[in-house]
Formats: C-alpha cells, structure tokens, sequence
C-alpha cells in the first residue's frame, strides 16, 4: 500500500525508564516515519545516562527529562504536554519487531476507518497474554486524538494505569475504537529485570489496573472492548 497524504498531524510519544540502547533503537526507527511532525521522548528518571546519548544522535527529537521515575502515566502526562498536533501516536521504548512501514500504515488505517482509537496488537504474544486479550487491551500502541487523552489524563491514572484508563473512557464513551495486527512484540519484564523483579512488577501492574476500574470493568473490556479488528 502506497503512502497517501494524511488529515491528521501526529506526534510520537515514547516514555522511557533505564532501556539502554533499546531507546536509541526505536527512536532510530521511528525518526524514519515521515508522518510524525514530532517524536516527543521522555526520560522517566533514568540513571542509565540514555538522555545524552539521545540528544546527541538525534537531534529533531525533543527530549524531557524528569528528575525522578514516576511510572508510564507520569511521563505520557509529561510528554503530552509537549503536543502541539491534533492527534498522538503512544509507543513504548522496548519494541522488537518495530517496523517503520507498519507505523505509517496504521495511522492511514486509522483514518481510513474514521477511527477514535486505533490499537496495534501483538501477533506473536505467548498463548496465555492472548487467551485474557492483554495482546490487544493492554498494549501501549495506541492511536487517538490529543483531546481524548488530556481527558483520560485529567482522571490522574498512576504508574501501571494508563491502558486501562483509555479503555475504560473510549468504552464508557461509545467511541469508535479498532485493532490491528502488527509485528511489534514486547520485551517481557523477566528479561528486563530478572524473574523475581520482573514477575514483581506484573504483578503491580495487574494490582494498579484493578485499583484504577475495577474487577468488573476489568472483565467487561475482555469480553467487549476492541472486538472490532481492521487492516
């Protein structure tokens, strides 16, 4: 499929929290994906030095660095500040299988369908992430309109709580939302941080997105949320 002119102007924001040089292998990837008018990059309170190295090699990324980690939330907050485009492409730092081509397809895809929402599963997740739908509801590779989001924000969702809380306002609110499969696969945080950290922090993770909806919320977007998959 050919790239055609979009309505739409997107900004990329990528939150990060000590990912070495996986960071600087996504932003050189996503500083390849013409339609992003910017890549807005947040350094979570790091202490691996990346931000140095970040402005350095990339000069067209505009760089916040926090003083402290905060969590996901807080630096999606930060790094939305920062939006001066209508709409905002949400991308974590630890990708494997990031493709430029695909980035750009999906926001054509995006506005093709008159989409809210766009979602970019992962197609190669293990069986059990895909049996609970956490390939789909719980990525972070979103597409939706500034507005939106500054809305989800104001509702202050913490640390693990971001995708939940989109899910909860785009499913309360009837918006128009879609998935789609894409070669993106995650870096599991066992290998991040070792078993018992990583396993920790799933666990937090589970523990913060029920806090934040409840079970019963929780169950319903398994059962309807983002049902609707296009290409």
């Amino acid at each position: 499929m050919g790239q055609k002119n979009l309505t739409h102007r997107y900004s990329c924001i990528i939150p990060f929290f000590n990912e070495g040089t996986r960071i600087l292998d996504t932003l050189a990837l996503v500083s390849n994906v013409s339609f992003f008018s910017s890549v807005i990059c947040v350094d979570d309170g790091s202490t691996d030095l990346m931000s140095s190295q970040i402005a350095q090699q990339f000069p067209n990324v505009q760089l916040i660095t926090l003083s402290k980690n905060g969590g996901k939330s807080g630096a999606i907050m930060a790094g939305l500040s920062a939006v001066t485009t209508d709409m905002v492409f949400l991308l974590d730092a630890d990708l494997l299988g990031l493709d430029a081509t695909e980035l750009s397809h999906a926001m054509q895809t995006f506005e093709t369908h008159h989409l809210d929402m766009l979602i970019l599963g992962r197609e190669q997740s293990p069986w059990i992430v895909k049996w609970s739908r956490g390939d789909i509801l719980l990525t972070g590779q979103r597409i939706l309109a500034k507005k939106d989001l500054d809305t989800i924000c104001s509702t202050s969702p913490t640390q693990y709580q971001l995708e939940i809380a989109i899910n909860t306002y785009m499913r309360h609110q009837k918006k128009h939302v879609a998935w789609m499969a894409s070669s993106i696969r995650n870096t599991y945080k066992y290998k991040k941080w070792g078993f018992a950290r990583g396993i920790g922090r799933d666990i937090s993770m589970v523990v913060d997105m029920i806090r934040y909806a409840g079970i019963r919320e929780y169950l319903m977007q398994i059962r309807t949320f983002a049902k609707t998959h296009v290409k």
